[in-house]
């Protein structure tokens, strides 16, 4: 489905939504995420290992949609939220994402957005020019193909995606927040777009940015070629969600996350070596979370494996989208973890007991195998003595007669 049918079920799809509201709860895009607000690594070298049959019956860690959560060795007003992740988003291998989770709050804001359509584009993408997923802090994600038919290109608070329609490409640039509107005290530096009676300043910093990554790409030669001919689907203020911290408190991400990755190795529910806690660590900052930004094992752009960024690696599928998902401490959650012994143990017990009764059974079997034989070659040798006996007896008489 092309975006000029897209739009036109606009309305449709709006009636849907708000038959359904008394139904299910609306979510709405939030500008800020929680992610924001954590660090996360995805544990997935080779070599590595992970047993979370240790979780599963400790105290004061809460399981919840297939993620189990707890409060942090380092700070109780951190969360560590375990989970596994699809090697599909994770630079290829399947691990264990572990999350150090500052707690959020949903809070609804109003702010200023602009988006427009561009449909003046007149170049190409250059593929060999937006293979590599970045470019002066741009993030960009384009399909797989000789001719590219769309990319995504992400920065701060700024995204463009553009797709091919007709046979030409278009550009559809968002801004959410950090914009204003034009005015005649603060003159814009660099453009000012207008519409129905509102107004936003793309200020000369983003306007050059913007023409940079479109420059980059093959899309334009100058920023006239984006606001030649162009539609407004958004100007003005707009209703969206942020995720702001529970707690404010300054903590070392470096120091949090090498703590409870050696906290989990201790307990044998991680196992890595203590250099790639350390490698880890350096990386750990607030903001390295969620799919584009966390740490992950993987191929960089020169193919060589390494603990790196997501979306720093040889070739990510990165997202625009934000999960506006708060995170508080659970009631359920009364101090630290406590691991149950029994159970904790269970994971290397049970192996063990199936080999003592496979060695059991092997034994009985070849116990077994012996008495058969001894009773048959027993059985032979008394049969033996009774035909000897026989035939002793018939000569004895013959003897006699």
């Amino acid at each position: 489905m092309n975006k000029k049918k897209i739009y036109s079920h606009t309305k449709i799809i709006t009636v849907i939504l708000a038959a359904l509201l008394f139904i299910i709860t609306p979510t709405y895009a939030c500008i800020k995420s929680s992610d924001d607000h954590a660090t996360e690594v995805v544990i997935n070298k080779p070599g590595t290992e992970y047993n979370l049959n240790k979780l599963i019956n400790a105290k004061n860690v809460i399981f919840r949609e297939n993620k189990y959560t707890f409060v942090s060795h380092y700070n109780d007003k951190i969360l560590v939220i375990i989970s596994e992740a699809d090697g599909a988003v994770s630079g290829g291998l399947t691990g264990i994402s572990i999350k150090l989770q500052k707690p959020t709050i949903l809070q609804r804001e109003k702010v200023h957005t602009l988006d427009i359509i561009s449909k003046s584009i007149p170049g190409q993408i250059i593929p060999e020019n937006t293979s590599p997923s970045s470019y002066q802090g741009w993030n960009i994600d384009c399909t797989e193909e000789r001719t590219v038919s769309e990319c995504k290109f992400l920065k701060d608070e700024t995204s463009i995606i553009t797709y091919t329609e007709e046979g030409r490409y278009r550009a559809e640039l968002k801004i959410t927040g950090g914009i204003g509107p034009c005015s005649a005290q603060l003159q814009c530096s660099g453009y000012c777009v207008r519409s129905g009676g509102s107004s936003t300043c793309i200020d000369k910093e983003r306007k050059d940015e913007i023409e940079s990554i479109l420059m980059h790409s093959g899309l334009i030669k100058s920023f006239s070629d984006l606001i030649s001919a162009y539609s407004v689907v958004n100007n003005g203020p707009t209703s969206t969600d942020t995720l702001v911290e529970y707690y404010d408190e300054e903590i070392n991400w470096e120091e949090a996350m090498g703590e409870e990755l050696t906290w989990l190795k201790s307990r044998d529910i991680i196992r890595i070596t203590n250099e790639d806690i350390k490698e880890i660590s350096e990386l750990a900052h607030v903001g390295a979370a969620g799919q584009n930004n966390r740490i992950v094992h993987a191929k960089n752009k020169q193919g060589v494996p390494e603990w790196i960024y997501y979306r720093n690696s040889i070739d990510p599928t990165l997202v625009l989208d934000k999960e506006c998902t708060e995170y508080v401490i659970s009631p359920g959650i009364t101090g630290g973890v406590t691991l149950e012994p029994v159970n904790s143990k269970l994971y290397y017990i049970i192996p063990a007991a199936i080999t003592v009764f496979l060695l059991l059974i092997t034994a009985l079997a070849v116990t077994f195998t012996r008495l058969h034989h001894e009773r048959k070659k027993h059985r032979k040798e008394d049969m033996e003595k009774e035909i000897s006996n026989v035939q002793d007896l018939k000569s004895l008489k013959e003897k006699n007669l």
